[in-house]
């Protein structure tokens, strides 16, 4: 074999070596980038952003639960579960679904009643305010007619299946003697605080029994479904499997962009006196490494679609997995499409390059090629040797 086809056999064999390094190293960083964030599995659930999902989930939940188990006298709205449901006792629910999931351990919610009671009472103290403004813009007094009358209080007191109305008059006969008030005869701001008062003393713990109960029926409907979960799913290897690839992950992607480096310079390295053939060998890997992860876009949707054809019934588990692969798997159809796009622009640049670098190449040898001619018939490259 000559120096030739033995230069252009380890050259091939590089391009080779390359083209499998990239492939592999932008898969694991489309994995990173869509879904297959944090350190651990606990890190990597909450990394997955899932207040939406359990948003819907809970909500979906509770509102099953209470027509499973209906109660009056306790029963609030389906709009009210939706309000109750703030960033904060979402936050809450995800985090302990979160530690029952890996720990393999009891769903108890009555860790989020807190954050439900502050929700509640925010909101209640907002419907006074809204009321009272709303009765001060109209000139209106207030009295039984005008609080009966009032949208606000209605809508409050359907929600919650609560009278609002009769602990607000009681307050207003204490204070001003009378229960009815014109607006325009007394403080705003102390008729705001004194209806507060009467909500807060009579009504706020008459709701805080229905979370209560809300809570506690809830908490057993979830951990049903949790059973039925961890029976069809074997939960100990999912979760071993996912410690596995986040462990080794970003290590993977760190030596695989370090060895492809190692790879391209080896290419100029072989190539240093034609140098337009590495410029081409790697434009060449990037074409392969394009047009594959274009392919994989493409497969990464039909597998979407595939999964949620597969997914039947209404659980929570299933919401909760119906929900993470319509958000989390076009992520990685969106990376896997970028890495390759922007590969095959940079395909086109490197071959312009190589094609560029080549001219140029050839264009030196004609020159020194090139013999030009004294008159008495000696070259000048002859010239040249009798001066050494």
């Amino acid at each position: 074999m000559n120096r030739g086809k033995g230069r252009s056999f380890v050259g091939f064999l590089l391009t080779y070596f390359l083209v499998v390094t990239l492939i592999c190293t932008s898969l694991f960083v489309c994995l990173r980038v869509s879904f297959l964030k944090g350190d651990d599995v606990k890190s990597f659930i909450k990394s997955l952003d899932l207040g939406e999902a359990v948003q819907e989930i809970v909500s979906k939940t509770v509102k099953e639960s209470g027509d499973k188990k209906p109660d009056a006298e306790n029963k609030i709205s389906d709009e009210l579960v939706d309000s109750l449901l703030t960033e904060d006792v979402v936050s809450d629910v995800t985090d302990i679904m979160v530690e029952a999931i890996t720990d393999e351990k009891e769903v108890d919610l009555s860790q989020v009643k807190d954050s439900c009671m502050n929700a509640v009472i925010d909101m209640s103290e907002q419907t006074v305010d809204d009321v009272i403004e709303e009765l001060k813009a109209n000139g209106s007094v207030i009295d039984a007619e005008s609080l009966k009358n009032n949208s606000i209080i209605s809508q409050y007191q359907k929600d919650f299946n609560i009278d609002v109305t009769t602990p607000i008059l009681e307050q207003m006969q204490t204070v001003y003697g009378s229960k009815s008030v014109n607006i325009e005869d007394i403080d705003v701001e102390e008729v705001k605080s004194e209806a507060k008062e009467a909500v807060k003393t009579n009504v706020i713990p008459k709701i805080e029994v229905k979370v209560d109960k809300l809570i506690k029926d809830t908490n057993i409907e979830v951990n049903e479904q949790m059973e039925t979960f961890r029976k069809d799913t074997d939960i100990k290897g999912i979760i071993d499997v996912v410690d596995l690839l986040l462990a080794q992950l970003m290590k993977s992607i760190i030596i695989g962009i370090v060895v492809s480096i190692i790879f391209i310079v080896l290419q100029f390295v072989v190539y240093k006196k034609d140098i337009n053939k590495a410029f081409k060998n790697i434009g060449v890997s990037g074409a392969v490494l394009g047009v594959l992860m274009l392919l994989i876009s493409k497969l990464v949707d039909i597998i979407r679609k595939f999964i949620l054809s597969s997914l039947e019934g209404e659980d929570a588990s299933v919401d909760v997995i119906r929900n993470i692969v319509n958000k989390y798997v076009p992520k990685m159809e969106n990376a896997t499409s970028n890495i390759g796009l922007i590969s095959i622009i940079i395909t086109v640049l490197l071959i312009v390059v190589a094609v560029i670098l080549k001219k140029k190449l050839e264009d030196k040898d004609a020159l020194f090629a090139t013999e030009d001619t004294f008159a008495d018939g000696t070259s000048l490259r002859d010239d040249s040797s009798n001066l050494l």
